[in-house]
């Protein structure tokens, strides 16, 4: 998506979850705001359905996977959402947390003069 909208509130959406990240504490096993957070991931999953639908999946020369951004938004996203379908309780999912780090790279893609 080329819409400069489109990608103005993206950056923003970064940048809160950017903020959210640095608040917090990574020696702690609950997150700051689990609600915020729950609703930043489904931001970004209308994002990543609306350039899907945009763009296409795979098949297309400019198709959503044909991107490495948007393989990395999009494995970050998945991860996201396995604490909410497996059991917590069962497993350790801690390490996933930690992939959260990985969404502000999306600001790479997003503003042309850090490519």
């Amino acid at each position: 998506m080329t819409n400069s909208v489109f990608t103005w509130v993206s950056l923003l959406v970064i940048g809160l979850n950017s903020i959210l990240l640095a608040k917090d504490d990574p020696t702690t096993s609950s997150d700051n705001s689990p609600s915020i957070d729950l609703s930043l991931l489904i931001i970004y999953t209308i994002e990543m359905i609306l350039k899907v639908l945009s763009f296409g999946f795979v098949i297309p020369k400019n198709s959503y996977l044909r991107d490495a951004w948007n393989v990395v938004d999009m494995t970050i996203i998945i991860t996201g959402y396995l604490p909410y379908f497996l059991n917590s309780n069962a497993l350790n999912l801690s390490a996933l947390r930690s992939l959260r780090v990985l969404r502000p790279l999306r600001s790479v893609s997003k503003i042309k003069g850090l490519n």
